[in-house]
């Protein structure tokens, strides 16, 4: 009895979640602003940039949850990062992977930029994400957005190989940081409303792959709850019927 009872519920579950999720829908125009660095086959001269994950450059970021961005846009580096492609600012060390700064001081070229929409997933090669391999060079890119939300939550899905820096009205909420295979992540942020800025920081680092994929999500928290709390008051229902048709039987 206790199997099929919850059984019903995890059906009333699904239920909610799924008319939830119809609810969620949307779409996040995007803007992205390509740079390249090139991949020389060796380790050398190429900074934070290698040939794979388990040699240099595995170094992380350890971007800190709620920093903001340095002066120039660009993300600062935590307390036990060992990223070498840096620029010291008042604010802290800013990792200078993107923009004028990457460009003038670590030997990248501004290779374009091109718009998309979310859901968005896309391998992401130099140049400007139309190359087919990472043999020739690495690419990194800054994606811009509005975020509007009439709900009371937002939920960002990311997965990328390598590093998605998420920020959201200019403080990192989470990401991927580091050298990986392709790594999902939840990022779920309460309270929004209204509307906001997106930013991610994407780096491909390592000759093994470079992909992203991202969606944005309005969470309909009340509208949620009141479906699983129906859903539950169902499956209740159900089972009180069920013992009365037993008990007569």
């Amino acid at each position: 009895m206790k199997l099929k009872f919850a059984a019903l519920v995890c059906s009333a579950l699904v239920s909610a979640v799924g008319l939830s999720s119809s609810a969620m829908a949307g779409s996040v125009s995007l803007t992205f602003q390509t740079f390249s660095i090139p991949n020389d086959g060796n380790n050398d001269g190429t900074g934070d940039f290698g040939i794979c994950c388990s040699s240099p450059p595995a170094t992380s970021p350890d971007v800190q949850l709620g920093s903001t961005l340095g002066p120039d846009g660009l993300p600062i580096a935590g307390p036990s990062s060992n990223v070498v492609d840096l620029t010291p600012t008042l604010a802290g060390n800013e990792i200078t992977w993107w923009g004028p700064l990457a460009v003038a001081n670590f030997g990248f070229s501004n290779t374009g930029s091109y718009t998309a929409n979310t859901p968005y997933s896309s391998n992401m090669f130099a140049p400007n994400s139309t190359g087919s391999s990472d043999d020739g060079a690495y690419e990194t890119a800054i994606i811009t957005g509005n975020l509007t939300s009439d709900f009371n939550d937002l939920l960002i899905t990311i997965a990328a190989d390598d590093d998605a820096l998420v920020y959201v009205n200019g403080k990192y909420v989470g990401g991927t940081p580091g050298v990986h295979p392709t790594q999902p992540e939840s990022i779920f942020i309460p309270g929004f409303g209204g509307t906001g800025t997106l930013e991610i920081f994407y780096a491909d680092r390592a000759r093994v792959g470079a992909n992203l994929s991202l969606n944005v999500s309005n969470v309909p928290e009340p509208l949620t709850l009141s479906l699983f709390g129906a859903g539950l008051a169902g499956a209740a229902a159900a089972m009180r019927r069920r013992r009365k048709a037993n008990k007569s039987a």
